[in-house]
């Protein structure tokens, strides 16, 4: 069985459109699997998902339907380890829905099956567009590095997934690449 929550032509989770779901199916969403009557919805950033601020207390993440289950299931889980390996790192909480599970399948505007989990939200402002002073890029750093300390130890199936932007791949990528174009020499940077 395929473990795309989608099955379809548009597998590709980086052109599959964004999933979208109005403020009213969203609230519906939320009394329904985690029992939360929601009084402000409202849309945030996301690279390819459908991300929703509820209440300014939760992020709603409607996941891309292209999305593979288990990628959803290794972050749900991930994130959960490193709460449990390090509770000082300042890290979301998936919120369980009504029945215990950390997802719920949906569908969104154009009836496509998504996986949606709810998280809490961070205190704190979005470093995204600030200048990178040294003590913010030393925070950032030193953040980074416990959370990597805290996966350890982490194993999931979905872990082995292929990522093309993985250093390692660079030759199986770039093949047939013309370096120039990409302003590198047959040996590094040009």
């Amino acid at each position: 069985m395929n473990d795309r929550v989608l099955q379809g032509a548009e597998d590709d989770v980086l052109t599959c459109p964004a999933p979208r779901l109005g403020v009213d199916a969203a609230r519906r969403l939320l009394a329904a699997e985690w029992g939360i009557q929601a009084v402000s919805v409202s849309d945030l950033d996301s690279e390819r998902d459908l991300n929703l601020s509820v209440d300014g207390q939760f992020v709603l993440k409607v996941s891309n339907p292209a999305e593979r289950s288990d990628l959803i299931d290794m972050e749900t889980k991930a994130l959960a380890h490193a709460r449990a390996v390090a509770p000082d790192l300042p890290l979301p909480e998936t919120v369980s829905t009504v029945t215990g599970t950390g997802s719920a399948s949906v569908h969104d505007e154009s009836g496509r099956a998504c996986l949606a989990r709810l998280i809490t939200v961070v205190p704190g402002a979005p470093a995204e567009g600030q200048p990178v002073a040294a003590d913010l890029a030393e925070e950032i750093g030193a953040l980074c590095a416990q959370t990597s300390l805290a996966l350890q130890g982490m194993f999931h199936p979905a872990a082995s997934r292929v990522l093309d932007w993985d250093v390692r791949r660079a030759d199986t990528v770039l093949d047939g690449a013309d370096p120039a174009a990409l302003g590198v020499s047959e040996t590094g940077l040009a």
